[in-house]
């Protein structure tokens, strides 16, 4: 029988709902292409997210995956990301980059979203 990791998820959600920063989630929802206006309409809905905010440190900027400036968001669980959402960090707006879970044995404990200016 393998280890249960569920402890060690309700842990990380309960640290990182105590200890991290409110982050808004904008999920971008595309409509149909209307021909009338020749453009797509676009929605954007705001949620609030608790998170860990950290810069990469110098030697995982590499000037091609990893930028100087990219930010890890780490989120407990697995949090759901489109790579259109943007989040909004200290009042600045990033793109969504790359989006990575940390997952032993199945069990979803972190989700980490790279985002970038």
């Amino acid at each position: 029988m393998g280890f249960d990791y569920s402890p060690m998820a309700s842990m990380a959600l309960s640290q990182i709902n105590r200890y991290g920063a409110s982050i808004t989630k904008v999920s971008v929802s595309r409509g149909p292409f209307d021909p009338n206006t020749g453009g797509v309409e676009t929605t954007e809905t705001n949620s609030t997210v608790k998170g860990v905010i950290e810069e990469y440190r110098t030697g995982e900027i590499d000037g091609k995956t990893v930028m100087r400036g990219d930010l890890k968001i780490l989120i407990a669980g697995d949090f759901a990301v489109d790579p259109q959402d943007k989040f909004t960090v200290l009042g600045k707006s990033y793109g969504v980059v790359d989006v990575d879970h940390v997952a032993p044995g199945g069990v979803v404990l972190l989700t980490i979203v790279q985002v970038r200016r």
